[in-house]
């Protein structure tokens, strides 16, 4: 059996939608639910490319790989925007990953992580 990448998504949210009541300093949990966003998106992204549009996983660079494909989609101005939130949503999780300073509001961060995973949900 695989593992459902929607549970991920769902999980971000859920993570949002607690901490858009609580106060108080969660910035990890917010963190946490970026990157689960991205990551859903990221696989669900993918699964739908070799599914259905012929990609192949590359061995390497896979993230900034499947973000290439869907930009080149001349065709399809919908994968063509898929492919620009997936970046812009990967940079977020990098920027919640990798720095460990203060980059602007996280809850606004996440917030528009959350849009951009449910915009990318329904391009798919």
């Amino acid at each position: 059996m695989s593992f459902d990448w929607n549970k991920y998504f769902l999980l971000a949210e859920d993570i949002y939608k607690n901490t858009k009541k609580a106060s108080g300093d969660n910035e990890a949990t917010q963190r946490t639910a970026i990157s689960r966003a991205y990551y859903s998106v990221f696989h669900l992204s993918e699964d739908n490319a070799i599914s259905n549009m012929a990609y192949q996983r590359p061995t390497k660079n896979h993230h900034s790989e499947i973000i290439l494909f869907y930009k080149k989609q001349m065709a399809d101005p919908n994968h063509q925007e898929l492919g620009k939130l997936l970046s812009t949503l990967r940079f977020s999780r990098e920027k919640c990953d990798y720095e460990a300073g203060d980059f602007g509001d996280i809850k606004k961060l996440l917030e528009s992580s959350i849009l951009h995973a449910k915009t990318i949900k329904s391009l798919l």
